[in-house]
């Protein structure tokens, strides 16, 4: 074998040579015999080193099916560039690779490692230890030593699918915290809301975590937390749901030690237990406030208020009205309100939110004024008792008759109370002159268990 030159001043247009295999390219050099080009089918041509085909270049690509990269061949292979100059290198069947494939940094709209017919969907690496995957040429994931980003359209739905043979079991999703240290109470993991606020500076707006109250093995107690920002302050624990061996919820209701606690059971028919410190149900709400007739409130007196109480099993039940506005009458005996408006009531007793009644008193905050001063209390079985017509029209029942004008700090009980489901009426006491009220404060007490 010899090399071959053409005449001096001629043109060599073409060489011809044999096809060649693998151990004996055709076009080969001279002190390497076995590496070199030759023809493998009939329009692929193939590389060969050291006897070893080793890459194809075929119509439809650069095919290297039999390849194995090395960290050399790697460096060499990060250069090849299609038409484009994009760094494509398309791979048709399953390669193996030893050492490190090298390739260009990429950018989120034009990744590094990407696919045939989809380049603006891959990998890439813009920012140093910055992992990024791209779709569409946007990033919906990005990676660092401290936190993960998951980005993409704002109603995106983040999940887990799994489809398989259950039919009534639960899949779990395990999050893992270990710790090489000793674990002690309140090690626990969770998970961190984080979003703008009015500044657009990104705050976390709560947490969820469950933690450990107790570590011992075999006896471990867990909490579930949720935490909450409020009034710009880091979130911090407001509800805390305990373990416990006994059946049903327990809770803790975390906040400042003198500030109110508002619990709503919106369909509640049955028995509630709350602890308050050391204090079960003592001077917390339980039933509906009473709704008073419009011909008191919101028409008539200056202000209307009622509770009702649980300390043990003995409800309370409390009004508290400001006369102001209504009117009395001339007749002894009339119901006081707004003028002559029907349902003149101050609320309605029953047995499911007050209790059966056992006793009752009246205390005056502030003496009457303006109307008649001596003001009789009643209940009556119907609601439409109307101002300035007489109670003795209903069915009535005297709770106090009270004989002198109210003064403040006066404090009479009843004598009497009402049925289950009867209705609280005021009335002038003696005869005197009609006119408004300018002031008397009352609150009217009932005890039920």
């Amino acid at each position: 074998m010899g090399m071959l030159s053409p005449n001096v001043g001629e043109i060599c247009r073409a060489l011809y040579v044999g096809r060649g295999e693998a151990a004996s390219p055709s076009l080969s050099f001279e002190a390497r015999p076995s590496t070199g080009w030759y023809l493998q089918g009939d329009n692929d041509v193939a590389l060969s080193i050291a006897g070893t085909e080793v890459f194809v270049v075929r119509a439809a690509g650069l095919d290297l099916s039999d390849f194995t990269l090395t960290a050399t061949s790697a460096q060499m292979l990060a250069a090849v560039t299609d038409e484009t100059g994009t760094g494509l290198l398309v791979f048709n069947a399953s390669p193996s690779f030893t050492g490190v494939i090298a390739n260009a940094v990429g950018a989120t709209a034009l990744p590094s490692y990407t696919f045939t017919g989809d380049l603006n969907t891959g990998f890439s690496s813009a920012t140093a230890d910055t992992p990024i995957i791209s779709a569409a040429g946007a990033a919906v994931f990005t990676g660092s030593a401290s936190a993960i980003t998951l980005g993409g359209a704002v109603d995106r739905l983040i999940g887990f699918t799994v489809e398989d043979a259950r039919t009534a079991a639960v899949d779990l999703f395990p999050f893992t915290s270990t710790t090489t240290g000793s674990p002690a109470a309140g090690i626990g993991v969770g998970l961190s809301f984080i979003g703008d606020s009015g500044d657009e500076s990104a705050t976390s707006m709560g947490r969820v975590e469950f933690m450990y109250s107790d570590v011992g093995a075999g006896s471990e107690d867990s909490t579930f937390n949720i935490a909450l920002r409020v009034a710009g302050v880091a979130p911090e624990t407001k509800w805390a749901f305990l373990s416990t061996a006994a059946t049903g919820l327990q809770m803790d209701l975390t906040h400042a030690a003198t500030a109110d606690r508002v619990v709503t059971f919106p369909d509640l028919t049955g028995t509630v237990t709350l602890t308050a410190g050391a204090q079960t149900l003592t001077d917390k709400t339980i039933g509906t406030s009473l709704t008073p007739g419009a011909g008191i409130f919101p028409s008539g007196a200056e202000s209307y208020d009622s509770g009702v109480w649980i300390n043990g099993s003995n409800f309370v039940t409390q009004i508290v009205v400001d006369l102001t506005n209504l009117d009395s009458s001339t007749t002894d005996g009339d119901i006081l309100g707004d003028g002559t408006e029907a349902d003149c009531h101050f609320g309605q007793i029953t047995t499911a939110v007050n209790g059966v009644m056992a006793g009752g008193k009246v205390t005056c905050l502030e003496a009457p004024a303006g109307g008649q001063t001596d003001i009789d209390f009643y209940s009556a079985t119907e609601a439409t008792g109307a101002g300035d017509s007489a109670i003795t029209g209903l069915t009535e029942t005297a709770l106090i008759t009270s004989g002198a004008a109210w003064t403040s700090g006066r404090v009479l009980g009843m004598t009497a109370v009402p049925a289950a489901n009867e209705y609280i009426y005021m009335t002038s006491g003696a005869a005197g002159t009609a006119a408004a009220y300018t002031a008397g404060k009352f609150l009217i007490e009932f005890y039920g268990t």
